[in-house]
């Protein structure tokens, strides 16, 4: 028997965020939905930094990989204002 079922979906929104963007997954979304989860993602680091400042983070490995999304997202965010400058 599993207790506590409602950490459930807790956890496995966790294993989601977990997952690392791709390029491809990146290039495929439009310009507003890159700035969109730019914002998202910068504002997770945020909280995430302020739960390792107070000792309560639980995984130090999520900010490496948020900031590795991020920088991602910015540098799609970049070519794509060069192409539109290069027409």
């Amino acid at each position: 028997p599993i207790s506590g079922a409602h950490k459930v979906s807790h956890t496995a929104s966790c294993e989601r965020r977990l997952s690392v963007m791709k390029m491809k997954e990146i290039t495929e979304l439009s310009t507003d939905e890159l700035l969109t989860k730019r914002r998202d993602l910068r504002q997770e680091r945020l909280h995430l930094r302020l739960q390792q400042q107070s000792g309560q983070l639980e995984q130090p490995s999520r900010l490496r990989l948020l900031r590795r999304d991020i920088a991602r997202i910015q540098t799609e965010l970049s070519q794509r204002e060069k192409q539109t400058e290069a027409k």
